[in-house]
């Protein structure tokens, strides 16, 4: 590699470094580090181990994401296993065949940093990416300061990959601020000038320590706090991270992954709601997610400090069921605890009590709950003394609440007591474009499983999850995607990889949308989809017997008979 080629790529690799705040190192196919930022800049020139992470990238072309270094099996037998103080690596092929280079190796050494790289790792995979693409074409320009101009231009499409609000400036002189960062200030154009004027900035050196900025927007006060970092000394060139201060807190809700209308009504619901103390009810199929809703009412709520007490209904003995949420007084029956015990509505009391398949309380029980929702006291099991509460009650089902009323199953005063402020959470089969989001996101926290391998999901792969009718909704698409990861031995989850109901079900509905299955397939889906919806605890077998119309020993006659577990 000629010496002036070199010192561009190095100037390019500072950059990069200088953008992710992070230590970056590139090694070439002989396994020399070529080029290295902070703690690598001493190892330029030498020659990593046989058995480093850079020799594995060599020799599988995966992309690694390694979360706790020195104790990842990878780093088993690496020569400077003792030496390694990075807090997580992220290592990719960076092959540039001008250069020679091969692998790359970006380390966090800060918290703030080794948080950003795991939540939003495939934003730094499309960052080394891209300073790829822009090596490879602004390294055939004539000279370096050609490259340099070059370079210059090309890092507004940088910055806008970006999650940050960031601008680049030369001399405390704005030349460049990605979308974010203008869309934050309510502008929509190329505007560094005005950018300047708003942020006042030059009144005051940047140097390289945060910096406050407190100015006047649209007629109202707003403070920013700016982390600049140098990326070319010598041109006075710095990358200046922004981040606005006093702003609302991010809701829970907001880090909910959906992109579907439905899901947003529930969610803009469950928002305004939050802060009432009225009564919800949380109304959809098994695996929809009504806890993680239940969650984000009571964390959304003025009651986040008190306690969310969860409890599924259908899982408590009926003769526990006063006990479990009265709690009972010293010496109440033969083996009660010394003391006494409380129950779940003094554990809950000044925070949320989670009613779990409501459907399940006996009606001897309903009365008793509908009692204590009017009067707000209950009285423990052996004693006559009231207590007072002050508890907020989410309920959910997965039946329809209103037919059970009809049938005499549920009681009516009960069920307009508990249905003040209905929810409804739709299955996942009526939100399709939710469905590849929901699986990035479980494998983004299940690859640390497979040594640090990042792995993806084939359009192929991605196309038949879509199809698939998913009738245990999203906690099948879960145990689904867990199961792909888990099996899979390469860098990326193929239609082979995942189980084999998924590729049989879309076969089913691809073919011929109305051909008629086989008794054979018709008990094997119908089968799936009871397990999917109920699980096979002892209460989730019952229910299976009961909607199939079979018996114990058939039930489990079929479940041998088809390898379902």
């Amino acid at each position: 590699m000629m010496q002036n080629n070199l010192t561009y790529f190095s100037q390019k690799i500072i950059e990069l470094s200088s953008i992710t705040e992070m230590d970056v190192c590139v090694a070439n196919s002989d396994l020399i580090r070529v080029t290295g930022t902070g703690r690598y800049s001493s190892l330029i020139n030498e020659r990593a181990g046989n058995n480093s992470l850079y020799s594995r990238l060599i020799q599988n072309r995966d992309k690694y994401l390694l979360v706790k270094p020195r104790e990842d099996k990878i780093c088993n037998r690496c020569e400077y296993l003792q030496n390694c103080s990075g807090l997580v690596h992220l290592a990719m092929p960076f092959n540039i065949k001008r250069y020679g280079i091969t692998a790359i190796l970006l380390t966090a050494t800060k918290d703030h940093d080794k948080k950003e790289l795991l939540n939003n790792t495939t934003l730094y995979i499309r960052l080394v990416n891209f300073f790829k693409k822009q090596i490879e074409k602004e390294s055939l320009t004539a000279n370096n300061q050609d490259a340099l101009e070059c370079a210059k231009k090309s890092i507004q499409s940088l910055i806008n990959l970006m999650d940050s609000n960031v601008m680049i400036t030369k001399q405390d002189a704005i030349l460049y601020a990605n979308n974010k960062f203008k869309e934050l200030l309510g502008l929509n154009h190329s505007c560094s000038d005005e950018i300047q004027n708003i942020l006042e900035l030059g009144r005051q050196k940047t140097g390289d320590k945060k910096l406050m900025i407190s100015t006047e927007i649209l007629g109202k006060t707003r403070n920013f706090s700016m982390y600049p970092r140098t990326i070319d000394k010598a041109n006075e060139l710095k990358i200046v991270f922004v981040e606005q201060l006093n702003s609302n807190k991010v809701s829970y809700f907001d880090k909910l992954i959906f992109n579907s209308a439905s899901i947003r009504k529930a969610v803009d619901i469950a928002k305004k709601v939050s802060c009432s103390n009225s009564t919800v009810l949380l109304e959809g199929e098994s695996g929809t997610g009504k806890e993680v809703f239940a969650d984000g009412i009571h964390y959304e709520s003025d009651r986040p400090e008190g306690e969310l007490i969860t409890v599924n209904c259908a899982a408590v003995p009926e003769t526990l069921w006063e006990s479990e949420f009265f709690g009972y007084a010293d010496g109440a029956f033969t083996g009660a605890k010394k003391g006494g015990k409380i129950g779940k509505f003094q554990a809950a009391n000044r925070g949320t009590l989670f009613l779990d398949e409501i459907e399940e309380m006996p009606i001897s029980m309903q009365s008793k709950l509908l009692r204590v929702l009017e009067t707000k006291k209950i009285i423990a099991v052996g004693s006559n003394k009231q207590i007072d509460i002050d508890v907020r009650i989410i309920a959910a089902t997965n039946k329809n609440l209103e037919e059970m009323v009809k049938q005499g199953l549920f009681r009516q005063d009960l069920f307009y007591r508990l249905n003040v402020i209905k929810i409804h959470i739709p299955p996942l089969r009526e939100r399709k474009e939710d469905i590849i989001p929901l699986a990035n996101y479980f494998i983004k926290g299940l690859f640390i499983n497979k040594g640090g391998r990042i792995i993806e999901l084939t359009p192929e792969a991605c196309e038949l999850l879509v199809k698939y009718s998913w009738p245990g909704n999203v906690r099948e698409l879960k145990n689904a995607i867990e199961y792909s990861v888990s099996i899979s031995n390469n860098t990326y989850i193929t239609p082979e990889d995942l189980p084999a109901y998924i590729t049989e079900d879309s076969n089913i509905i691809t073919s011929n949308l109305y051909q008629v299955d086989s008794i054979k397939n018709y008990e094997y889906n119908a089968l799936r989809a009871c397990i999917g919806t109920y699980g096979l605890t002892e209460k989730g077998k019952r229910k299976i017997e009961e909607v199939l119309g079979i018996s114990r020993a058939t039930l489990y006659r079929k479940l041998k008979k088809y390898n379902l577990k």
